[in-house]
C-alpha cells in the first residue's frame, strides 16, 4: 500500500477503502486515508469543515461491528491506532486570475 494519502473512490475495491467509504460518506466531503506502519490516518475535507463529532460517532459505531485488521493485507502489521481528522478544503484560485487576491 502506498505511503501517500489516497482518496477513497468507487474504483478502489480494497476492503478497507470500502469500509471507510460506507462509514464516512457524506455529500460534499472528500475522504483520504493512508496506512503508515500500524497506524491508519483518515482525513475528511469539505467546503465547510465536516462535523468532527458526527464523524467520530460514525467511526465508533462502525468499529463496534468491524475488526479493521481483517480489512488490511495480511502482510500489514495489526493496526494499533486510527486517527481521524477533518478540515476545510483549501480553496483553489479562480481560473484566469494570474495572482491570488491580496488582503486589504
Amino acid at each position: 500500500m502506498s505511503r501517500s494519502a489516497r482518496p477513497v473512490s468507487h474504483r478502489d475495491q480494497s476492503p478497507l477503502s470500502q469500509w471507510i467509504e460506507r462509514t464516512l460518506r457524506s455529500r460534499g466531503t472528500r475522504i483520504k486515508f493512508k496506512l503508515k506502519g500500524n497506524n491508519l490516518h483518515i482525513l475528511c475535507e469539505g467546503k465547510a469543515c465536516p462535523d468532527q463529532t458526527l464523524l467520530l460517532t460514525r467511526v465508533l459505531l462502525a468499529l463496534q461491528q468491524t475488526d479493521l485488521n481483517r480489512l488490511i493485507p495480511p502482510s500489514t502489521p495489526p493496526l494499533s491506532t486510527a486517527a481521524l481528522r477533518s478540515s476545510e478544503r483549501p480553496r483553489s484560485p479562480r481560473l484566469g486570475s494570474a495572482h491570488p487576491p491580496q488582503p486589504d
